[in-house]
């Protein structure tokens, strides 16, 4: 499962955004930094001990909302992604205009992974050929996003 929560930290100490191609960091002068307050989104990993033989522990790779959903757009058929709010942890404690984006954003991202490009005949989004070409590849637009919000503008 991922986490889902609110930023809680300024300052030095606080999380960057794992995403390369972090969509956050135009907005941001260019730091990837998690801002105080923004909704964010966080992967566990399992990391092994440094030693090989040492017991691995669990470490939270934190995304903004946006870019971890940027990032399946990328990802292999197989990798797991988020399919559903309850693949969330902490969703039901989330404010419900960030609760709706989260559910347009596993939409949108489901009619992404599907498409295959014009001409195939699957069930995904472009499957009759209206699509447009490389729809799948571009990162996640937000039309939704309305000039801010109640986060300070993260989404």
């Amino acid at each position: 499962k991922w986490l889902a929560n609110y930023a809680n930290r300024a300052g030095g100490g606080r999380a960057m955004c794992k995403e390369q191609d972090c969509l956050e960091r135009f907005e941001q002068g260019g730091e990837k930094f998690i801002e105080k307050g923004a909704l964010r989104i966080g992967r566990r990993v399992l990391m092994q001990g440094r030693h090989g033989s040492d017991e691995g522990f669990v470490q939270i790779m934190w995304y903004h909302a946006r870019c971890i959903f940027n990032t399946f757009l990328r990802s292999r058929k197989n990798t797991r992604v988020i399919q559903s709010p309850e693949d969330i942890e902490g969703f039901v404690h989330l404010d419900a205009e960030d609760q709706d984006m989260l559910r347009r954003f596993i939409a949108n991202n489901e009619e992404a992974r599907g498409w295959r490009g014009r001409g195939s005949r699957g069930s995904g989004a472009g499957a009759s050929g209206g699509g447009g070409g490389g729809g799948a590849k571009r990162p996640l637009d937000t039309p939704e996003k309305t000039g801010g919000g109640a986060r300070g503008g993260a989404v």
